[in-house]
C-alpha cells in the first residue's frame, strides 16, 4: 500500500472482543425489555426463580435466571408454560418469539397457498388466504 492510500479495517479485526460486544449490543431490545415484565410477574406472585423454574420445567434455577435476564430465549413449550402461569399472552411476555413464529407461519402459508391454489381446493385455499391476510399480508402471491 502506498502512502496516502487508506484501507478500511474493521474494529473486530483489531480487537476481536469488539465484534462480540457489537453483537451483544444489537440483541433484541424488545426481548430484553420484556424480561423485566417476566421478573415483575414472578415477584408479584411472590415466587422465587427456583420455584418458577420447577413450574415451567427447567431443571435448575440458573436456566430460568438466564431466560428471565434475557441471556437465553425460551423454547416454545417453556414460553407457553410461562404464559399460562402468569396469565399473559406470548406477545406480552416474548414478543420476539411470537413474531418469529408468525413470520415462519406466514412464509409457509404463502408457499402452501400457491400449491393448494393449483389443485382447485377452494375451501382450503380460502382458509390459507385468510391466514396470510390475518398475519399481515394483504395480497397473497398468485
Amino acid at each position: 500500500m502506498r502512502a496516502g492510500d487508506s484501507e478500511t479495517i474493521s474494529p473486530g479485526a483489531i480487537f476481536p472482543g469488539i465484534a462480540a460486544l457489537a453483537t451483544f449490543a444489537t440483541m433484541d431490545v424488545q426481548h430484553l425489555m420484556n424480561t423485566s415484565r417476566l421478573r415483575k410477574l414472578r415477584k408479584s406472585a411472590n415466587l422465587t426463580q427456583r420455584e418458577v423454574a420447577r413450574l415451567v420445567g427447567y431443571a435448575s434455577q440458573r436456566a430460568y435466571s438466564d431466560m428471565e435476564s434475557g441471556l437465553k430465549r425460551p423454547a416454545l413449550g417453556t414460553a407457553l408454560a410461562c404464559c399460562i402461569l402468569f396469565k399473559a399472552s406470548l406477545h406480552d411476555l416474548f414478543p420476539s418469539l411470537a413474531g418469529y413464529v408468525e413470520r415462519d407461519l406466514l412464509a409457509r402459508a404463502r408457499k402452501l397457498l400457491a400449491e393448494v391454489g393449483e389443485t382447485h381446493r377452494e375451501v382450503t385455499a380460502n382458509f390459507i388466504a385468510e391466514t396470510v391476510r390475518r398475519l399481515g399480508d394483504a395480497t397473497p402471491p398468485q
